[in-house]
This record gives C-alpha cells, sequence and structure tokens, in this order.
C-alpha cells in the first residue's frame, strides 16, 4: 500500500452539494507537501455518489497500484485520476456537471409545464415552483424532477432521482 498523508473524502447529497471531509489538519498546509494523488470514484459507471482523493507527499506512489485500490476500496474501476488536479477542484466540478445539467434541464421544463398547463408567465411559474419547493421543505430541482417525472415527457430517455437523490434505480 503506497504511503498516503491525507485523504478528502467528497459525498454528493440529494441537493447536489458537495459535502467535505478532510483527514490531515489543515487542508492548505498538508496540500503543500503534496507529491501525487489518487482520485478514486464510487458509486456506479453512470452515477457517483462519492469521490475519494488519496494524497501522498511521495512522488508516482500510485502508479501501478491504481487497479489494485480500486478493487480492494470498492472503486468504479477505469474511473480514477491518478496525479490529476491536486486541489481537485476540476475533479469535483466534472463529477456534478452531469447531475447540474438534468437538474437545470428539469427546473426549465417544469418552468414550461407550469406556463403551458396554469398560462403563467416564465417569472409566475419560477415563484410557483420556489413555493412549491419552500412549502414541501424540498429543493427546486426535486420538485422540478418531480413535476418533470409525473408529466411523463422524458419517460424512457432517463430515470427521475430517488428519494436518496440518485438517478436511476
Amino acid at each position: 500500500m503506497p504511503h498516503v498523508h491525507a485523504v478528502a473524502v467528497c459525498f454528493i447529497d440529494e441537493n447536489l452539494t458537495l459535502l467535505f471531509a478532510w483527514t490531515s489538519g489543515e487542508q492548505s498546509s498538508s496540500l503543500e507537501t503534496v507529491r501525487s494523488s489518487l482520485a478514486l470514484s464510487f458509486g456506479s459507471t453512470t452515477h457517483v455518489v462519492a469521490s475519494v482523493t488519496l494524497y501522498s507527499d511521495v512522488t508516482d506512489a500510485f502508479v501501478g497500484d491504481v487497479r489494485e485500490l480500486e478493487h480492494r476500496l470498492g472503486a468504479v474501476r477505469g474511473r480514477s485520476a491518478l496525479d490529476a488536479d491536486l486541489d481537485g477542484d476540476m475533479r469535483r466540478r466534472a463529477l456534478l456537471a452531469p447531475m447540474q445539467l438534468r437538474a437545470q434541464r428539469d427546473v426549465d421544463t417544469a418552468v414550461g409545464l407550469l406556463m403551458g398547463m396554469d398560462g403563467l408567465s416564465a417569472e409566475q411559474a419560477e415563484r410557483l415552483l420556489d413555493v412549491m419547493a419552500r412549502t414541501s421543505g424540498r429543493s427546486v430541482e426535486a420538485v422540478a424532477a418531480e413535476i418533470v417525472a409525473a408529466s411523463g415527457i422524458f419517460a424512457g430517455v432517463d430515470p427521475p432521482p430517488t428519494e436518496s437523490g440518485r438517478f436511476g434505480p
């Protein structure tokens, strides 16, 4: 097992929010000595629920060990990033991009459906969607996904998110 001196864990919750944990004291002071990293994805090949990045102060610490680490830790095979984007920002954005695009598509579609069904302006439909989200204690994205799913407009294209916020079964 390579020498690991810090671990960053990133979970993606049902509101498309990143939740972080950092195990080696201050992130900024730990990153000063980073010479190698390995970002592992967890979930499925189509849906990532978490990313764990291992950091080492040894150059090329994970070279040759990626497949073994993916297997031992239960990470999605072939989705790991070795020594790339050591601050993790690009990796986090890439993980979120498909979900953010789908969520925005659902919000836009729900606004359009509300406009068509109730004869509302775009601004009125957006306000109604916001009120529905606040009164139900859910995110606008979750309410929009429910409206879109109920309409059947994307039936068979891609499944709506489940209660856990995960897309698909």
